[in-house]
């Protein structure tokens, strides 16, 4: 039986961190359909097939000491719930204030992504040690597509659709570490892309 993209592709991502050999486990369980429930009831969202299908092969990952997806750790649906009520209370601290962040912001391709800050309709799938994120966007720009995966967060005023949805960000992050471009920095204990920060990793290699 042919299995389904995302799960596919967490196959091989399994393999490839396995084969690193770290004291600890790496990923997480899937999480359950009570806490999927929970999450879109939470954040007044529902979550595109392929992010349920994301979560349900694995809710996060269980240690903090390297980021499994080239630096940036996978975020569990309790990390995301709270990533977003902090950029809530964010926004209601700014006020009309967040308008000159918004200013600031571009996006790329032009229209595909609200100038904005921050928005409720980011979820967060990956995220770094700063406060920055990658994940779904649901309430894209005019010329957008709903369920588009971008970058987002405080250091991230220039955004971009990094892929169209989330079973092409798994695809692509299992290539990577087929092909050793993730690799394990076992001198300062964490992974790491041969490109540097993962956005620019990925904006190089689809051109963007």
């Amino acid at each position: 039986m042919k299995m389904e993209p995302i799960a596919s592709s967490w196959s091989r991502l399994e393999r490839s961190v396995a084969q690193l050999q770290l004291p600890e486990p790496q990923l997480a369980p899937g999480a359950e359909e009570a806490s999927l429930a929970a999450f879109e009831a939470a954040v007044g969202l529902r979550l595109p097939d392929e992010v349920r299908d994301l979560f349900r092969g694995h809710d996060g990952q269980t240690s903090a000491r390297a980021g499994l997806a080239g630096g940036f750790h996978f975020v569990s649906l309790l990390e995301a719930r709270k990533i977003m009520e902090d950029w809530s209370a964010v926004r209601a601290k700014l006020g009309e204030g967040i308008k000159d962040l918004d200013r600031a912001c571009s996006s790329s391709p032009r229209g595909a992504i609200q100038r904005k800050y921050s928005d409720a309709g980011w979820v967060p799938l990956l995220r770094d040690g700063e406060g920055n994120g990658v994940g779904v966007d649901l309430n894209p720009g005019p010329a957008g597509t709903a369920g588009q995966i971008i970058n987002f967060g405080g250091d991230e005023d220039d955004k971009l659709v990094l892929f169209p949805g989330a079973a092409a960000l798994l695809e692509w992050l299992a290539d990577e570490w087929e092909h050793e471009r993730i690799f394990y920095d076992s001198i300062d204990s964490v992974i790491r892309h041969t490109n540097g920060r993962l956005v620019t990793a990925i904006a190089c290699a689809r051109g963007l």
